[in-house]
Parts: structure tokens; sequence; C-alpha cells
């Protein structure tokens, strides 16, 4: 939604009629924290919210070992035409700038706004403790 090929960015209207689109779709799962792509409408709407809140040393090895995985190559889950790529901007992102104190207040002011369908999950085992005990259920979800 956000990135063009050649990871060029798209225009912001241009996103926001996406996301639109995409939910008003029955199921839907957004991924991201681009607060100008309806964040608001994305957070009201969503069933579940689930915060990735993992420590920035296993994020920046998860990145580094993505990039050797992937150099070169577009992943399945990024744009057609974004070969995966590593840059002293996304390591400072990792390490920094995606974790300032404002960064955590928004996250944990949608913590606090929507405790009944938000997750924070800290590691791996919490990832799979919450996987495992998500109650099934039988009509359409919603995921952001």
């Amino acid at each position: 939604m956000h990135f063009l090929p050649n990871w060029a960015e798209r225009e912001p209207e241009a996103a926001r009629e996406i996301v639109r689109e995409e939910m008003a779709k029955v199921d839907w799962v957004i991924d991201g924290n681009y607060r100008y792509l309806l964040r608001e409408e994305r957070l009201r709407d969503s069933d579940e919210i689930i915060w990735l809140n993992y420590p920035r040393l296993i994020c920046l090895m998860r990145a580094l070992k993505r990039y050797r995985d992937f150099r070169g190559k577009t992943r399945e889950s990024a744009t057609d035409g974004c070969s995966e790529r590593m840059n002293w901007e996304f390591l400072w992102w990792i390490l920094h700038k995606g974790r300032t104190r404002a960064m955590l207040r928004g996250y944990q002011e949608v913590v606090r706004r929507y405790p009944e369908k938000t997750a924070v999950i800290r590691n791996d085992r919490a990832l799979q403790q919450y996987l495992d005990n998500r109650p099934k259920k039988n009509e359409s979800d919603t995921s952001i």
C-alpha cells in the first residue's frame, strides 16, 4: 500500500484509497504502522490489534537474516519490484527511530484505548501462546 516498485513511495491519497478498498472487504489484515493510512479507522474497525513489541536486537538480527536470505530478490510479502535491501536509515529505524518515547507512548495509547482487542507480544513464546489460545471464530475475522 505504501510502496511502489523500487521502493518509491505511493502518493498518500492513493495509498489511503487502497486501504479503504481493503477495509471494505469482509476479511482483512493490515500489517504496519503508517499513521497516515487511516490509522484511527483501522484501529476502530479491527477485531484484533497485535503489537509485536520484540526487543530491538531481536528485530535487528531478524532484519539482517532476512536481508541475507533475500538480498536482491523480492519477498512474497513485499511489493513487486521491491528487492530486499538494507541501509543505514532502516537500521536506525529498527534501533532508535521506531522506538522513541513518543512512538512507544502512541502504541501504549492504543493499548489503553482498545484493551479488549489488543495483544502485546514481546517474544516468540508469547506469540505461540497467543496463537494457541486465540478463540476460534466462525464469523469473519478482521485484524490489523
